[in-house]
C-alpha cells in the first residue's frame, strides 16, 4: 500500500504507536507516520510510545487484530482527539496546550509534533 497524502490539505491529527507492527506494512511502525510526513500542513501528529496496532483496543475490544491491550492507551488517545478538536474547532485552545505540555513534561510515554 502506498496512499497518497498530497491532497489531504485538511488540519489533522494524525494518531501512531511507536510499536506498531501492521502486516499491510514492512516498513513498521514509522508507516502509520506517513500521513503527517507526507501531506500538506496544518497537520499534528500523537505518537505513543509503547502503542502497539489500535492502541489498547481503540477499534474495539473485541477486535482480533489488536495487538496492544491496555485499555490507559484507550484514554489516552480519546483525550488527546478531545483535547485536539476543541483547539481545531476554535472552542477551547487550553486543552490541547495543556496536553502538549504534558507530553514534553512527561516520562516520554507519549509525543506531540505539530506543523
Amino acid at each position: 500500500m502506498r496512499p497518497d497524502y498530497s491532497t489531504m490539505t485538511a488540519p489533522a491529527l494524525v494518531v501512531a504507536g511507536g510499536e506498531d507492527r501492521s502486516r499491510l506494512s514492512t516498513r513498521g511502525p514509522e508507516w502509520f507516520t506517513d500521513a503527517y510526513r507526507l501531506s500538506p500542513s496544518p497537520k499534528s501528529l500523537l505518537v505513543v510510545t509503547e502503542g502497539e496496532h489500535t492502541l489498547g483496543g481503540v477499534a474495539g475490544e473485541a477486535v482480533a487484530e489488536t495487538t496492544d491491550e491496555d485499555p490507559a492507551r484507550v484514554v489516552l488517545v480519546a483525550d488527546a482527539i478531545s483535547a485536539y478538536l476543541l483547539d481545531a474547532f476554535k472552542v477551547d485552545d487550553a486543552a490541547w496546550t495543556a496536553f502538549g505540555d504534558a507530553a514534553a513534561a512527561g516520562e516520554g510515554a507519549w509525543s506531540i509534533s505539530s506543523r
